[in-house]
C-alpha cells in the first residue's frame, strides 16, 4: 500500500486536501465536483420525473374527486409538471447540477407548505367532522408533503453519494 495510487485510494475521505508521506511525495486528491454528471452514474433526473408524474396523478385525482370545482386541487400537478421539466433538463450534462438542485428546492417547498396547510385539519380527517372536499384537500396536502419528503430525502442522498464518489480523470 506504499504506492501513490494506494495512498490516493486510502485517503479519499480527505478529498480536496494534499496528503504527504510514504516515498511517493505529495498526492493531491481532486475535489469530486459534478461526479453525478459523469456518464454511467445514477442521477436524480429519473426520480424527479417519476415523482413529478406521481404528483400530477395526485393533483388530477384531487381535482376529479372534488367534482372539478376547485382548481387549487391541481397544485400538486403544477409542482409535478415543474419536476418533470427539471428532470428532462437534467438529462443534459451541463444543466444537471442546477436542474437537480432546483428540483430539490422545489421538493422542499412542496414538503413544507402543504404540511403547514394540512396540519390544522388533520384531526378532522379522523373524527369525521370535515366535509368531503375539505377531507380530500387535507389528504391531498398530506400525500404531497409525503411524496416531496421522500423525493428530497433521495435527492440529498444522491447529492452526498455524488460528492463522495471517485471521479474519473480524463484520459484514464
Amino acid at each position: 500500500m506504499g504506492s501513490a495510487a494506494g495512498a490516493a485510494v486510502l485517503a479519499f475521505p480527505l478529498e480536496g486536501r494534499r496528503i504527504t508521506g510514504g516515498g511517493a511525495g505529495t498526492v493531491a486528491i481532486p475535489r469530486n465536483r459534478l461526479a453525478h454528471s459523469r456518464k454511467g452514474r445514477r442521477t436524480v433526473a429519473p426520480l424527479a420525473m417519476i415523482f413529478g408524474g406521481l404528483l400530477i396523478v395526485l393533483g388530477v385525482a384531487g381535482f376529479v374527486l372534488t367534482d372539478m370545482a376547485h382548481v387549487t386541487a391541481l397544485i400538486p400537478a403544477f409542482f409535478g409538471i415543474a419536476l418533470v421539466i427539471l428532470g428532462v433538463l437534467a438529462r443534459k450534462d451541463h444543466l444537471r447540477m442546477h436542474a437537480m438542485h432546483l428540483a430539490a428546492l422545489l421538493g422542499l417547498v412542496g414538503l413544507i407548505v402543504p404540511a403547514i396547510r394540512a396540519a390544522p385539519n388533520v384531526g378532522t380527517l379522523f373524527d369525521g367532522s370535515a366535509d368531503r372536499d375539505k377531507a380530500i384537500a387535507t389528504a391531498s396536502q398530506l400525500l404531497m408533503a409525503l411524496l416531496c419528503a421522500v423525493f428530497v430525502g433521495l435527492s440529498i442522498k444522491s447529492f452526498v453519494d455524488a460528492r463522495r464518489a471517485p471521479r474519473k480523470q480524463p484520459g484514464a
